[in-house]
């Protein structure tokens, strides 16, 4: 049986640590990166996991990578996250 595959997205260095430690516990695969440019390099119309991405990041946020990720493959699992406590980050 194949482990789960994770690509995590935040560029926060503790929480990517943290996240990894985290998924890596669970018995997952996990590669997490520091940028949105960065998934969109390792992503693909093949790929067989789960993205979970931070919403406000630098440069292209997580909603413009949510964008470019359904344009590429629409059936992909994307789990969004944020730190911010307002309704209105969506």
């Amino acid at each position: 049986m194949t482990r789960p595959k994770v690509l995590f997205v935040d560029d926060e260095e503790h929480l990517r640590i943290a996240a990894s430690q985290s998924f890596e516990l669970a018995d997952m695969d996990v590669e997490c990166v520091a940028d949105a440019e960065a998934a969109l390099d390792r992503l693909s119309e093949t790929f067989e996991g789960v993205l979970v991405t931070d919403i406000r990041m630098p440069g292209m946020d997580g909603i413009a990578l949510l964008e470019k990720v359904k344009a590429l493959d629409p059936d992909l699992p994307v789990i969004m996250l944020t730190a911010t406590s307002g309704i209105d980050t969506i």
